[in-house]
């Protein structure tokens, strides 16, 4: 079979690390001839994106896991558009779709999942991720892991790792005029996350170290890129500890925010892969992160940057004072980070990989 009539749902408002690789696999299949569409909130950022991408989005409300109106509305759609492939992108979306797709009457059903936190096997997931689907990709040896200890089938999970796009992040340069923006006047280093500002993402841990670290003699700003419910709350903690800390908000350009920043950390309580941490090392950055789920995975401590536990600030001031005081290890840290990424966690491998899974369920 040649080109596949594919269809994409992700149940998301926000543009997260999810919807980058949402976007990149998409970008990618339309290139390579295939026939894309896409399923999305109707005021969501992808929603957005695809539009100005050329891309067909049908706007679908998915604000719960189990609606019976999103369901038919989305069975609507999928009868519809009779898609060779779907394509379900977040865990909501694999509840609804994966249902609506059974009754549209879709032979080939894939889950990507990409969160490593357990799965509770009652219906309606032991159909998503049981007889309603006929694949699921887990982008990470973590969340393959976790998937299989919640009793899904092993020999439905295929491992396609989440992947970074090398040409944008190499290609974006240094500019003296955004540092400014993000540093202010004084000789500043950067200490940046970009996540979602949410208890989960441990942002929190990043501030109490950075006030760990703020009587040290290297000035440093703590910058982070998103949005979320405890944004009020991180606030008035930077106010508290007396941290210099920027709120951007929501970036839309990653690769050139992290072209201008000294050090990415991700002090995450739990993370599937880490797209942003992928995206930070092909940026030649140095990587300070928790050694949770995947990204004890994508981030080699002591090689392309430094692992520490969970929920812990002073080892996270630990690790991120050593790279403030040692600039050329930082400097190794981040040309080695950009060679992994390159050789395992591409944006181009990762499509690839989804579109081989493709041709070998569409061939059943």
């Amino acid at each position: 079979m040649g080109a596949f009539r594919t269809l994409h749902v992700d149940a998301e408002v926000s543009w997260g690390g999810g919807e980058r690789q949402v976007a990149g696999l998409c970008s990618h299949l339309q290139e390579r001839g295939h026939e894309v569409k896409l399923i999305c909130r109707p005021a969501s950022k992808l929603r957005e994106w695809a539009t100005a991408k050329g891309i067909e989005s049908c706007p679908a409300e998915m604000k719960s896991t189990f609606v019976l109106s999103s369901i038919l509305k989305l069975r609507s759609i999928i009868a519809r558009e009779r898609p060779d492939i779907l394509h379900l992108h977040t865990s909501r979306a694999h509840v609804l779709g994966s249902m609506a797709g059974k009754l549209a009457g879709v032979r080939t059903i894939i889950a990507t999942r990409r969160m490593d936190d357990p799965i509770k096997m009652l219906w309606p997931n032991t159909g998503a991720y049981g007889a309603w689907t006929t694949a699921i990709v887990a982008i990470s040896e973590a969340v393959r892991d976790v998937l299989i200890s919640c009793g899904v089938d092993p020999s439905k999970i295929r491992l396609i790792p989440s992947g970074a796009d090398i040409s944008q992040f190499v290609s974006a340069c240094a500019d003296q005029s955004v540092r400014a923006e993000l540093g202010g006047s004084a000789p500043r280093r950067l200490i940046c996350t970009a996540a979602s500002l949410s208890v989960r993402k441990g942002v929190r841990y990043l501030l109490e170290a950075a006030a760990l670290l703020k009587d040290s003699t290297t000035q440093f700003r703590v910058i982070l890129a998103g949005e979320g419910d405890q944004r009020a709350e991180l606030e008035q903690m930077t106010k508290r500890l007396g941290i210099d800390c920027m709120f951007l908000g929501f970036y839309p350009d990653m690769a050139r925010l992290l072209a201008n920043i000294d050090i990415f950390v991700m002090p995450s309580l739990s993370e599937g892969l880490g797209v942003a941490v992928l995206e930070a090392m092909a940026a030649g950055k140095p990587v300070v992160a928790s050694a949770v789920g995947g990204l004890k995975e994508s981030v080699l401590g002591g090689k392309t940057g430094f692992l520490v536990p969970p929920a812990d600030p002073q080892s996270l001031a630990d690790a991120i004072k050593k790279l403030l005081v040692t600039p050329t290890l930082a400097e190794q840290f981040g040309a080695a980070g950009r060679a992994r990424v390159r050789e395992n966690y591409s944006l181009k491998n990762m499509a690839l990989a989804n579109e081989s899974l493709y041709h070998e369920l569409v061939k059943r």
